[in-house]
C-alpha cells in the first residue's frame, strides 16, 4: 500500500511541474488536444503575471525603502538575468519556486517611473512554444505561439 501511495504521489508531483511550466514534449507536437493548448498557455500566461507582478512588487517595496530601483530591460534566460538589477533576483526566485532549476525564458520590460510601456513575458523555450504576456495576455494558443519573445503583442 505505501509504494501504491508513494507511486500516485510522484504522478501528482510530476504532472503538477508538467502544468507549471509546461511539457517541452508537447510544445512542438502539432498534435496536441485542445486542453493541452489551453493548459500551455494558462502556464504562459500565468509565468508571465507573475514575472510582471513580481517586479512591480518588489519595486514598490524598494522605493518604500528608499532605494533606487533601476529600469530592467531584458530577454533571454532566466537563470542569466543581470545580477546588477535588484529585481532580477526576486523574478528569479519567484520563477525557480514555481518550475525549479530550469525557468525558461522570459522578456522583461519594466520601468518603475514608468506610467505605461511595462510588461513581461514568459516562454518555455526561446522560441516554438507559447510566449505568454501580461498585461493583455493572448488569450488563444495559435496567437501565443506567433508571438517574439521580446516583441510586444
Amino acid at each position: 500500500m505505501k509504494k501504491f501511495l508513494l507511486l500516485v504521489l510522484c504522478a501528482v508531483l510530476l504532472t503538477m511541474c508538467l502544468t507549471a511550466c509546461g511539457d517541452s514534449s508537447s510544445a512542438a507536437d502539432s498534435s496536441l488536444s485542445e486542453q493541452q493548448k489551453t493548459d500551455l498557455l494558462k502556464t504562459a500566461n500565468s509565468n508571465a503575471k507573475l514575472v510582471f507582478t513580481t517586479a512591480n512588487n518588489y519595486a514598490a517595496d524598494f522605493i518604500a525603502d528608499g532605494k533606487i530601483v533601476d529600469k530592467l530591460d531584458y530577454t533571454g534566460p532566466v537563470d542569466e538575468l543581470p545580477d546588477s538589477n535588484s529585481l532580477s533576483k526576486p523574478i528569479q526566485t519567484a520563477l525557480e519556486e514555481v518550475c525549479g532549476d530550469d525557468c525558461g525564458y522570459i522578456c522583461i520590460k519594466f520601468d518603475p517611473s514608468a506610467e505605461d510601456g511595462n510588461f513581461a513575458q514568459w516562454s518555455e523555450k526561446e522560441s516554438g512554444s507559447p510566449v505568454g504576456q501580461y498585461p493583455n495576455p493572448q488569450k488563444t494558443y495559435d496567437k501565443s505561439i506567433e508571438i517574439t519573445l521580446g516583441e510586444k503583442a
